[in-house]
């Protein structure tokens, strides 16, 4: 990966690319054509997933192909609020992640143009990902059996459509929300901790652990090195929710994730011409459907690794309509903001020192940069 940006402007453009039909549900021909040559991505799957009870044989199954069982220790029978949300965002990106992977494994072997993998590591891939798909079919089931057990509603799959068209592209966005998961159970273990839900602390670890070690070896078959930064970028829940929900959940396909108690964002768009951003660059032009904030007030945010948020003034703004653009500065000699950095717009009243200030404070986004 070579400063490569993932961002609102870039997916929206990929969703007009002619992918195959993305396929793994039991009735994928019941599907909703959300862009040409697409098909939303519905659950369940073939083995029932994700309704699948324990315990029982199909349970086991996934069990065995995870090569682990599912956490056997007690579960609490209470969770403090904001611990509920953090779960009800664990089970929604978990799930996520299964229809995402079952869909590349489905692409790679039904043969689709633009899925070839390189014949020597096919085998291998392949069996990575089958494990993939089961771990993530066990991290979804167990947080959804967290809720339960403190008498809280499950949470059940959206439709999903994923605007990619080959192999590798398909593997770089896999490395781009594996990072954002990581970022995002950082903050979720802050949160235990400080709620009293410390129990869940560990479990919440040893998840970001097989994430991260799964993502080494992914951007290891990109040419990148497998550990991306020293110390990984710090996200929040409503960011993930925000990346999800702008870049690859079909719209009103989710039947409850509104009792999840999380902000909305407007889309923030990447305006340069090309995706990729050299090292060497100088700024970054954005812009944004404006809902009457005045520009002089906002503030272009970017937070990398464990570092205080970087905070700039909109420059040169331009603005037709509701429409706005600008630019800010980027210096990657003076910050080295490498890895996952994450964008926002936000109002510069907020406090811009912390994730989770900029979190409370943000309006617009995420466009999310990945530069290696």
């Amino acid at each position: 990966m070579h400063g490569i940006l993932i961002c609102s402007a870039l997916l929206s453009a990929l969703t007009g690319i002619t992918a195959a039909p993305l396929q793994g549900s039991t009735d994928s021909s019941n599907g909703t054509a959300v862009a040409s040559g697409q098909v939303a991505f519905k659950f369940p799957l073939s083995n029932g997933f994700p309704n699948i009870k324990n315990p029982s044989p199909e349970l086991r199954a996934i069990e065995e192909a995870a090569v682990g069982i599912l956490p056997n220790a007690p579960l609490s029978k209470h969770l403090a609020p904001a611990d509920v949300t953090s779960f009800q965002l664990i089970g929604f990106a978990e799930l996520f992640q299964v229809a995402y992977y079952t869909s590349l494994y489905n692409n790679i072997t039904q043969n689709v143009p633009g899925y070839e993998v390189p014949a020597q590591i096919k085998p291998f891939f392949l069996s990575v990902l089958e494990k993939t798909i089961a771990q993530e079919e066990l991290h979804a089931l167990s947080a959804n059996a967290v809720l339960k057990a403190a008498g809280q509603e499950i949470i059940q799959p959206c439709q999903y459509v994923f605007p990619f068209d080959n192999f590798f592209a398909a593997l770089d966005f896999a490395t781009i929300f594996s990072d954002v998961v990581i970022g995002t159970y950082q903050t979720f273990q802050n949160t235990l901790a400080v709620n009293g839900d410390s129990n869940y602390i560990a479990y919440l670890a040893s998840i970001m652990g097989s994430t991260a070690e799964r993502n080494g070896y992914f951007r290891s078959l990109l040419g990148a090195n497998p550990a991306e930064l020293p110390f990984l970028s710090i996200s929040t829940g409503p960011w993930a929710y925000a990346a999800l929900t702008h870049h690859v959940i079909v719209k009103d396909s989710c039947p409850n994730a509104n009792i999840i108690n999380v902000p909305t964002y407007g889309d923030l768009f990447l305006t340069n011409s090309s995706p990729n951003v050299s090292l060497t660059a100088t700024e970054l032009a954005f812009a944004f459907i404006n809902n009457g904030k005045k520009p002089s007030d906002l503030r272009l945010v970017y937070t990398n690794a464990q570092n205080v948020p970087i905070a700039n003034k909109l420059e040169n703004v331009k603005t037709t309509g509701n429409f706005v653009t600008f630019t800010v500065p980027f210096d990657y000699n003076s910050t080295i903001m490498s890895g996952m950095t994450m964008c926002w717009v936000a109002s510069k009243s907020g406090d811009l020192s912390s994730a989770n200030g900029v979190t409370a404070a943000s309006l617009f986004g995420p466009a999310i940069l990945n530069i290696n």
